[in-house]
């Protein structure tokens, strides 16, 4: 699997869109975009923050059933 697809596949996990995914990990949405369409390759540390983002989310959604309204 391409580190595109492994973005890609990380934001869905999350349930977020992808500005609010690229929010929260620091970056901008074009970031983003540009990592799930392959035409960047994210940084092993990008790629261990988008998985501690879904940690988070997972975390979050285990204490309270739900993902942050604002998140969603």
């Amino acid at each position: 699997m391409t580190k595109a697809e492994q973005t890609l596949e990380i934001r869905h996990a999350s349930g977020l869109k992808q500005n609010v995914f690229a929010e929260r990990l620091g970056v901008s949405r074009w970031t983003q975009q540009r990592w799930e369409a392959g035409k960047y390759e994210p940084s092993d540390r990008d790629m261990l923050a988008m998985r501690a983002v879904l940690a988070e989310i997972k975390a979050d959604v285990a204490a309270e059933g739900t993902v942050e309204e604002s998140a969603a």
